[in-house]
Parts: structure tokens; C-alpha cells; sequence
């Protein structure tokens, strides 16, 4: 009989095939790795091991295609009925996520109710691209904090992943300073992009730019920028630099971002790099119009249909820069909608396509209607900060 690191059940036919579940695992929540490899690893000497089917599955989808996750989502599901209870319920709940089914979230909050400190099930609940960040609710980040709160009693001091989480929730939360010692004890007891993420987050709250921009660098160079965070990270230094008026780099810095993918998951991908080239509409810094269509094109390959809020914030984004045929068939995929969320997207959409036509009291007005309920869109705050930036800078033309 084996467990994880919290006594919980596991599965797995031999110790090889164990060790390389728990290393796959250990690696997918530090964020430097995918921890697909390991799990291909472990199928290798166990290919009945129902859990690494589902988890590998989520990892691809995360990271390459859900063609590609779909295979061992089949085999996971066909596998099922020979794991415990517990792992039959995060198969179950990874299969309704790959398949966007509305019921996922109250299945992963009911499953956290019987096993608080099943560190799988919490990881696809909580954070800025966790079920209620993506849940369209404005209070997720309150709810993130109320559950990080009702299981801490069920881990340890010495538990990185969980004092990490738990201190960009209190950033998210802006009660910056009770994540200040969480999240440096998290980075003392294992260095991962994870807790990198964190800090990172904590300098730009504390308007600690140069400091975030030296400890981004520092963390590169510790490890020679082989870590799946290098992308968000740069893109992170990249707000920085614009916070410390070095405008100069962004070119350079968005011209890498683009041109390396850097085991980066499709959403973060073009996520950073539509929301940097959106700053350099705001900066007045001149990039190829040819990346924007590049980014438009990427988010209709990866997420061709409208829906998933977080791509949906960085496709209006994009879609401002397009023709105005272009613009009409993207506010008509919107207008197809039957959510209570369509006119919130379309007052987005046109507030960035006035902005970039240099209509400012326009795009003010409609992206003043956004600001307060921003956080319906998913991602961190920093991630957000965007669109009352550019609302503010459509003001300010105005002055």
C-alpha cells in the first residue's frame, strides 16, 4: 500500500511507478517542470495507474493540445474502478474539466470537504487560473482565502506549497503584509517558480520594482532559465521596467516572449504576450503589427470558441488592433452569447478597440464599467491592473 506525502492513498502497482507518480506531481505543483515526463514514466511500469492517466491528461491540456490529453482521459476513465475512492473522484472531476462541464467546481469544493489536504484537488481549485478564479464569481478571491483558512490545520509548517499559495492569496486579497514571511519562508524551504511567482508578485505590491527586477534576474541565472516560469516571469520583468521608466528593454523582452514558448501553458502564453503587446499600444513603444495578428491567430487555434473569460480579457486586447471586419466578427461571436456576462465582453472589447482608435472619452466610459468587476475574468491582480491602466490613460488624453 503506498501514500503521499499526506497519508493519503495511492494506487500504483511498484515503487518505481510510485516514485515517478510523486516526483510527476512534485514537479507540476513547483511550476518549473510539467511533470509530464515523470508521469509517462510511471504509465511506463504501470499503464493501469488510473491517477497519473488523469493527471497526465491535465498536464497536456495544459501545456499541449486536448487532442493530446483526450487518450489518457479515455484510459483513466477505463482504469477507474481499480483506484480508491479518492483518486475515482479526481478522475472524475479532471474529466469534467477537460470537458467544461458546470458542475466541476461544486464537485472539487465537495471533495475537498472529505479530504482537506488532497494537494491535487486544492491545486485545481485555487490560485488566479483555479476553478473559481475562472468560476466568473466577483468574490473568488475571498473564497480562495476562506478555504486556504479552513485546511491549514492539515498541513505542515514546513509545507512550501501550501504557505506559497496560501501568501499570494493574502496578495490577491491586497493584505500584502501577511504574506510577507509566508512567502519567504515558502522560497527557504524549496527554491521553485512557484514560490519565485510569489515573491515576484510581492515586489511589484510593494512597489519594490528594482528589487523584483534583481531577484528575477538572480533566480534566471540560479537556474540557467531552464524552469517552465521563465516566460511569466520575464513578462513580470517586463512590468517592472516599466514601472521603473526602462522603457528601452520592452521591445527586446517582447520580441523573446513571442519567439519562445519556453514550456509556458497556452493560456499563460498568450496571455503575456497579448497583455505586453497591449502595453506597448498604452507606452507608445512600436512593435510589428504582424504580432498582433500573430496573437490573435494563436488564441484562435488554442481557444476558438468565446467563453473562457482569462482568454477572452487578452483576445479583446487583440482584436482592438484588427480591421474593422476583423472587429465586426469578433463583437458577433460575443453578440452569440447567452450569458449574463456578454455585455460586460463587449464593453470591454469596444473600450479597447476606441482606445487604440484614440477615442478616449469613449473608451473611458466603457472601460469605466469594468474596473470594479474585473475580477470575473480570472487571473492575479497584476494580471487585471491592465484594463484600468488603460482607462486611466484614456482619461488622462483627455486632460
Amino acid at each position: 500500500m503506498y501514500k503521499d506525502n499526506y497519508d493519503l492513498l495511492i494506487t500504483a502497482e511498484n515503487d518505481c511507478a510510485y516514485h515517478h507518480y510523486m516526483t510527476g506531481l512534485d514537479e507540476s505543483l513547483g511550476l518549473d517542470n510539467s511533470g509530464i515526463d515523470a508521469f509517462r514514466k510511471s504509465l511506463n511500469l504501470d499503464p493501469e495507474f488510473a491517477l497519473v492517466n488523469a493527471l497526465l491528461a491535465k498536464q497536456l491540456a495544459i501545456y499541449q493540445s486536448p487532442k493530446k490529453a483526450k487518450k489518457y482521459l479515455n484510459l483513466a476513465l477505463q482504469y477507474k474502478q481499480n483506484a480508491s475512492p479518492r483518486e475515482q473522484d479526481i478522475i472524475t472531476i479532471i474529466s469534467m474539466l477537460l470537458s467544461a462541464n458546470t458542475g466541476c467546481l461544486n464537485a472539487a469544493l465537495e471533495h475537498i470537504k472529505a479530504y482537506p489536504n488532497d494537494i491535487i484537488m486544492l491545486s485545481i481549485i485555487l490560485g488566479p487560473f483555479g476553478l473559481l478564479a475562472f468560476s466568473g464569481t466577483l468574490n473568488w478571491q475571498q473564497r480562495n482565502l476562506k478555504i486556504l483558512k479552513e485546511v491549514e490545520s492539515y498541513f505542515s509548517d514546513n509545507d512550501w506549497w501550501f504557505k506559497t499559495t496560501q501568501a499570494f492569496m493574502y496578495i490577491e486579497n491586497n493584505e500584502v503584509q501577511k504574506a510577507v514571511s509566508l512567502a519567504q519562508k515558502a522560497w527557504e524551504i524549496k527554491n521553485t517558480g512557484n514560490c519565485a511567482h510569489t515573491l515576484t508578485h510581492l515586489h511589484y505590491e510593494m512597489m519594490s520594482y528594482k528589487e523584483g527586477r534583481q531577484f528575477i534576474k538572480n533566480w534566471k541565472l540560479s537556474n540557467q532559465g531552464k524552469s517552465n516560469m521563465l516566460h511569466h516571469l520575464l513578462w513580470h520583468d517586463a512590468l517592472l521596467a516599466l514601472k521603473t521608466n526602462e522603457k528601452n528593454e520592452i521591445y527586446s523582452i517582447c520580441k523573446n516572449l513571442i519567439a519562445n514558448k519556453d514550456g509556458a501553458g497556452n493560456l499563460e502564453y498568450f496571455a503575456d504576450n497579448a497583455s505586453l503587446l497591449w502595453y506597448c499600444v498604452i507606452e507608445d513603444i512600436k512593435v510589428p503589427s504582424l504580432w498582433f495578428v500573430e496573437m490573435y491567430d494563436y488564441a484562435d487555434k488554442f481557444f476558438p470558441n468565446i467563453g473562457i473569460k482569462f482568454a477572452d480579457l487578452h483576445r479583446s486586447m487583440m482584436a482592438a488592433t484588427l480591421s474593422q471586419e476583423g472587429r465586426e466578427e469578433y463583437l458577433a461571436k460575443i453578440n452569440k452569447l447567452d450569458n449574463d456576462n456578454q455585455s460586460s465582453l463587449i464593453d470591454l472589447a469596444k473600450g479597447f478597440m476606441a482606445y487604440y482608435d484614440n477615442k478616449s472619452s469613449e473608451a473611458t466610459g466603457f472601460l469605466s464599467k469594468i474596473v470594479a468587476e474585473n475580477t470575473i475574468y480570472g487571473g492575479s491582480n497584476v494580471q487585471r491592473y491592465i484594463i484600468k491602466e488603460t482607462r486611466d490613460s484614456a482619461a488622462n488624453r483627455n486632460n
